[in-house]
């Protein structure tokens, strides 16, 4: 994954998931339009392995799709600002919680994590694959240890959240 503009990558992701989705359906009218028109000449193929490398393909554009989107959603914490007296939400409000001290060691905190996630972001943007390769199996494991690495950092952010507010 290219450290191009995210929402241009995921814009590109949904589009060919959306490609991905309309040929299958393109293909099942078809067959349904041939089977009743035809009822003698009945596509009786399993579809299932005729689709399965576009279905595996499909699965890894979702991955790669939640990787990104998460990779978005951590950059976001380039922005947040502890130690004065708000903190930025998702939504934009703005909580007034803190103060300047308690502020300092949360944000040191913070700051911790948005450095490691910086490294797991350059990791991925850096991978000397491609990662829509269904046939290697490293964007596997680099994607199973992100999401190791993110769920970690999830829960030390929810507990300096929860102190801020507590």
């Amino acid at each position: 994954m290219k450290p191009e503009d995210k929402d241009e990558s995921i814009d590109k992701i949904n589009t060919a998931l959306s490609v991905c989705s309309k040929f299958f359906s393109a293909f099942v009218a078809e067959k349904s339009s041939i089977n009743t028109k035809h009822p003698s000449r009945i596509w009786s193929f399993e579809q299932e392995k005729v689709f399965l490398r576009l279905r595996q393909f499909e699965a890894r554009l979702i991955e790669v799709r939640s990787v990104a989107r998460t990779i978005q959603d951590f950059g976001r914490l380039e922005k947040l600002e502890i130690g004065g007296t708000r903190v930025y939400h998702d939504n934009q409000l703005l909580i007034r919680v803190l103060t300047s001290g308690k502020g300092r060691i949360l944000m040191a905190q913070v700051d911790s994590i948005y450095k490691d996630f910086l490294q797991m972001k350059q990791q991925i943007e850096e991978i000397p694959f491609d990662c829509l390769d269904t046939n290697d199996n490293r964007w596997t494991e680099i994607a199973h240890s992100f999401w190791q690495r993110i769920k970690e950092h999830e829960m030390r952010l929810g507990y300096e959240l929860w102190v801020a507010v507590s």
